[in-house]
């Protein structure tokens, strides 16, 4: 995806200034809120707004709620002054009734103290909207945030806030900064800007000293050298032919073109780690497209070592719901179908999208596979189905029998399952990356997981998982069996395999299953969306079919925030443990009354998804699923949106 130049800029301004230009439209369903800088409040649902409220010089300006039939502001600005004595009330604007059931509750946050007013909780009603100047005379001199909150049986509870600072009598005039201590209204208004985390970037490769590299070009011709841009090759399979083994060779694609087939059995390799056989991209343009026509980009078999994959678009044309269905064996269904033992196996900068399994390292026969580098990728739409004898399972990745690998920066969507082809459906045995228990130091740091069929990432062997962001699978995450490490990570919006059948209800976020010693900290869990009673934010379970239990399960929970994550039916807090044999320890969580904890007053707990960039989820997607080749915009990348959320849920 390009960007013209100032794009960015332009991008932080509209997430600044958002509330300035959004229409107004009527309510249909659940509705959150965004507070801004300037006092606008845009009410959405699922990132479409709803209503907004805006203040310019001569302008009334105020905040406003709308949810069903009933609109709810208050008057003048934010902050407002208040006389302390004055005995004048506060009347709520309200537009409409309450829905059946609904409650209106008003409450004041010293916004120095850090905490509710004590002795300040008023209940309205209809027919009656005012704050009465006896309710405010229960606050005291001070600097305060009146919050009023509409809860609806049914729905999430919509807020709506008022900044005032109350005066003693004679002080009208007085500038306000001179009385009372707290911060500058500017420092507790401002909403924290976009941070730009800009990521680690690529390995850089140097071609190997007397190797020779083939270039390969969809105008060439397999009579040429392919020694030079000038006289290329035209398939892949004829620039195979004549590489050497362990020579560091390398083959280069012509950006933007389009290669029908993949390549042969691949047996060979690189010289070392600094000069391995790359295959990659030569010339200005985006990635050049692999058509693989039913058959599969890579299926390597023996012992190879020192490979690297970089900047190619690899695409299962022929299993696009758009074409027909391939013939030939299931295992030509795979993009990358790596087989063979040996070590140091690069992917950067791909794109592998609707194959069966995308990307599988499955070390067969002697040895293993190690030291797998998967950086900057886009693996996307896999998926399996049954027509006759055909079907199976479908991952995003599968790794088995594989010993050190990464997962850096890359972005997963929508793997292990295709709507609209017959039984493509989700299922709880396919992941957007799934890592069998016999691999070792296996880690995920600052990638995107995204609308799995069921697992985001299911780390069975263990390893670290940190600062990744993870949404719409059924089950976020897990851990299991090595020493393990979950931090910081963003989980939003777990949801169900399929809502209408009980079977399939799900909505987890980060689990924990047998495991020596896991440490899970510093998480966000957000917005569970699936149906399952017993799913929590943060979940300790023992299931030892598919684990190798150690002799002791130890777990440390502590510094995570889980928002809108609730369990019913008599189960206790969305932090919890279904393991007996489990020593858990949980310090320091924070948990919303939705979560089975208490009220907690969030920076701005508006901030989801769908609120990140004009757009909303749909966007943030496109972004991230068709990054140019080459160019990385952190807007779209797990760290930076993570570090937006923490901000938005620091306790105030």
């Amino acid at each position: 995806m390009h960007h013209r130049p100032g794009r960015l800029l332009r991008l932080i301004l509209m997430l600044l200034v958002g509330a300035l230009v959004c229409p107004a439209v009527m309510s249909r369903a659940d509705v959150t809120v965004e507070v801004y800088p300037d006092d606008g409040v845009r009410v959405v649902n699922d990132g479409t707004p709803l209503s907004n409220g805006s203040h310019d010089v001569g302008y009334e300006g105020y905040a406003e709620a709308e949810i069903a039939a009933v609109t709810v502001r208050f008057p003048g600005y934010s902050p407002a002054t208040y006389i302390q004595g004055s005995g004048k009330a506060i009347d709520l604007i309200v537009d409409g009734d309450l829905p059946a059931g609904a409650s209106l509750k008003v409450r004041a946050w010293h916004l120095a103290d850090q905490e509710y007013a004590d002795g300040f909780d008023v209940s309205l009603s209809e027919g009656n909207w005012t704050i009465t100047g006896d309710d405010i005379a229960a606050l005291s001199v001070g600097h305060y945030e009146l919050q009023a909150t509409i809860s609806v049986p049914g729905r999430r509870p919509v807020q709506i806030a008022q900044r005032y600072v109350i005066i003693p009598e004679g002080l009208e005039d007085a500038p306000i900064d001179t009385w009372y201590d707290v911060p500058p209204i500017e420092e507790i208004e401002a909403i924290p800007d976009l941070v730009v985390i800009p990521g680690a970037g690529l390995i850089d490769f140097k071609p190997t000293p007397g190797a020779q590299t083939y270039f390969v070009s969809e105008s060439g011709s397999d009579s040429n050298d392919g020694l030079s841009e000038s006289s290329p090759l035209r398939t892949l399979a004829a620039a195979y032919g004549k590489v050497g083994d362990k020579d560091g060779d390398w083959i280069l694609l012509k950006a933007g073109d389009t290669f029908r087939g993949g390549f042969p059995n691949f047996n060979k390799g690189g010289r070392s780690p600094e000069e391995p056989m790359l295959i990659g991209v030569y010339g200005s343009g985006d990635r050049p497209t692999v058509h693989t026509n039913g058959d599969g980009f890579i299926q390597a078999f023996g012992e190879i070592s020192h490979v690297v994959l970089e900047g190619i678009h690899v695409y299962a044309n022929q299993r696009d719901v758009r074409g027909a269905y391939p013939t030939g064996s299931a295992a030509k269904e795979y993009g990358i179908y790596w087989l063979a033992s040996g070590k140091n196996i690069t992917l950067q900068d791909m794109k592998i999208e609707g194959f069966k399994s995308n990307v599988v390292f499955q070390a067969y026969g002697k040895g293993r596979i190690q030291n797998v580098n998967i950086r900057r990728c886009i693996i996307i739409d896999s998926y399996a189905h049954y027509q006759g004898s055909k079907g199976g399972h479908s991952a995003g990745m599968y790794l088995d029998n594989v010993k050190n690998a990464v997962i850096d920066e890359s972005f997963f969507d929508h793997n292990g399952w295709r709507k609209g082809v017959e039984g493509a459906s989700r299922t709880m045995f396919n992941h957007n990356v799934y890592v069998q228990k016999n691999c070792e130091n296996v880690n995920a740091y600052r990638s995107v997981f995204s609308r799995g069929s069921h697992h985001g990432i299911q780390l069975r062997c263990g390893g670290e998982i940190v600062n990744n962001l993870f949404v719409r699978n059924a089950l976020q995450a897990f851990v299991a069996q090595a020493p393990s490490l979950m931090e910081n990570n963003v989980a939003l919006e777990a949801d169900d395999m399929n809502p209408d059948n009980a079977q399939y209800h799900r909505g987890s976020g980060f689990e924990v299953l047998p495991c020596e010693h896991a440490i899970v900290r510093h998480n966000l869990a957000v917005d569970k969306v699936g149906s399952a009673d017993w799913s929590g934010g943060i979940e300790v379970k023992y299931r030892d079919v598919i684990v190798d239990p150690p002799a002791r399960f130890y777990v440390e929970i502590y510094n995570n925030t889980v928002v809108r994550w609730p369990r019913r039916q008599g189960k206790d807090s969305s932090i919890a443990s279904w393991a007996d044999s489990a020593e858990v320890v949980k310090r320091d969580n924070v948990l919303d009354a939705a979560s089975g904890g208490s009220n907690v007053s969030f920076v701005d707990p508006s901030r989801t998804i769908h609120t990140y960039l004009p757009g909303g989820y749909d966007a943030f997607l496109d972004g991230g699923r068709n990054r140019a080749r080459g160019s990385w915009d952190p807007v779209y990348g797990a760290a930076t949106f993570n570090q937006w959320m923490r901000e938005g849920y620091k306790v105030r």
